[in-house]
């Protein structure tokens, strides 16, 4: 990010000129005010009356020269903007304009990039007679829009007689010159200078005008460099978060795993981004057995992750009842479907729960990938199936319970679709038969090895190709 260069001033100091002759144009169609005390009047009206100075013959362009206090705003709003990028800026120059040209109120406005080009105000700030101005935030707002919507300067001695807003008929006669902010052809925001008739100001001279030309330059500049600084203070921001949400994610993992005598267990998640939507845990039942869940939530990032921990906070207080899988996956169903449905979201999940004492695996599957047992003593492979709708489905879901008995050197592979998913830069899959042909090789080792093993694999075929998914694994093996 760097602070607008010079060329950028020149190009903008030429629109400064064009911006003054369109409102000089508008200013001729203005009808003479009966009252001297008009918005804008040139140096000819202002000498009127003085009859022992002869009028001065300056070129209209030139008029007289810039004041110290003028010269003061001027280098307060490069010095603000330019270099803070604060939004307080904006604020400190509505005041300085108030101070030193003697107006009524003054606003400054940024547009939204994009269709709805969304208007926010960051400055409005107003002299004790333009507040018994009634509505007049609301016309503020009208006005911005108008120039907002034609591109155009809104200048007028008496709003009540501006065509274009036939609604503000009713209020007080006030004055407006209300001046787009425009750099690099782009629309950025405005600048309104509110006039309130009376009779000890006669208004705006034309050097004025150009000064307020040069200064709606300036803050053109200036918010182009705000947006900029405000993209980068919220891009760091949304990184910090991001941080402390991974951080409060890895801190949900199970750190120090629950441990049964007679096996092994492992688990690791790789997510895909800074924090991500698959879920595993172990927990140890009110009757001593080890509940395995593995699951998936639609979608990466934050609200996958938000999901992610509503879903295992729900599973943690159903299945530490004890209760068998089925049982527990139609409970966590009923709880989150109606949060899952106003989302559009959905969770797979697929628990399994081990009794050291049979050796049994008794589980249920709700839509999720079905996990691979693999018998080293006979050299095969079970895919542990069980019918199931993902959670978030349909109230009343029903989940079947299945069983699979275990032995010594068994070896039993939950994951998520990432792992099989994993995609190189041939745009081949790692696969099932992979992650089988891994386990086989590697058999002999415990699940932390086994799992590592899995992990240096992957890595190896997938080599630099980018990560698209979350990717978890929990490995259990008998002794």
């Amino acid at each position: 990010m760097t602070n607008p260069n010079l060329e950028e001033i020149g190009e903008n100091m030429g629109l400064t000129f064009s911006l003054i002759s369109k409102i000089k144009e508008q200013l001729k169609l203005q009808p003479k005010p009966a009252n001297p005390a008009g918005m804008i009047t040139d140096r000819a009206e202002q000498d009127q009356g003085k009859p022992d100075q002869a009028p001065e013959a300056v070129p209209e362009s030139e008029g007289r020269p810039v004041s110290s206090r003028e010269l003061e705003l001027l280098y307060t709003a490069c010095s603000d903007l330019l270099t803070s990028g604060d939004g307080e800026a904006f604020r400190k120059i509505a005041g300085l304009v108030l101070e030193h040209l003697g107006v009524s109120g003054c606003s400054i406005w940024e547009i939204n990039s994009g269709q709805a080009q969304e208007p926010i105000r960051l400055a409005f700030v107003l002299a004790p007679e333009a507040r018994k101005v009634e509505n007049l935030s609301s016309l503020d707002f009208e006005v911005t829009a108008l120039v907002a919507g034609t591109g155009e300067p809104v200048v007028s001695q008496d709003i009540r007689k501006e065509g274009r807003l036939p609604k503000v008929r009713e209020l007080n006669p006030i004055g407006v010159l209300a001046l787009p902010l425009v750099n690099r052809k782009e629309l950025l925001g405005t600048f309104s200078i509110w006039s309130h008739p009376r009779q000890e100001r006669t208004g705006l001279t034309t050097v004025e005008v150009e000064l307020v030309a040069t200064l709606a330059q300036i803050l053109s500049l200036g918010l182009d460099y705000y947006r900029q600084v405000s993209e980068y203070h919220q891009h760091q921001r949304l990184k910090k978060e991001l941080q402390i949400a991974r951080e409060i994610q890895q801190g949900l993992a199970p750190r120090a795993l629950p441990r049964l005598e007679g096996i092994s267990l492992e688990t690791r998640t790789m997510a895909a981004n800074q924090v991500g939507g698959d879920y595993v845990d172990v927990i140890l039942t009110q009757g001593g057995k080890m509940g395995i869940v593995i699951g998936d939530v639609m979608g990466k990032g934050i609200p996958a992750a938000l999901f992610m921990v509503m879903t295992r906070t729900v599973f943690r207080a159903v299945a530490k009842r004890a209760l068998l899988p089925h049982q527990v996956l139609t409970e966590v169903n009923e709880v989150l479907l109606t949060d899952l449905h106003n989302q559009g979201s959905f969770v797979t999940l697929f628990y399994a729960l081990y009794d050291p004492v049979t050796n049994v695996l008794v589980y249920a599957n709700a839509g999720h990938n079905p996990p691979i047992a693999y018998r080293s003593a006979k050299d095969e492979f079970f895919i542990l199936k069980a019918k199931g709708v993902y959670i978030g489905a349909k109230p009343g879901a029903n989940y079947c319970l299945s069983s699979f008995r275990l032995q010594a050197g068994d070896i039993v592979v939950f994951y998520s679709d990432g792992l099989k998913e994993a995609m190189n830069n041939q745009r081949e899959q790692f696969g099932v038969q992979r992650v089988m042909d891994t386990v086989r090789k590697y058999a002999i080792y415990d699940s932390p090895g086994i799992t590592d093993c899995l992990s240096y694999a992957l890595a190896d075929f997938t080599g630099d190709a980018p990560q698209s998914d979350d990717i978890t694994m929990a490995i259990l093996k008998v002794q």
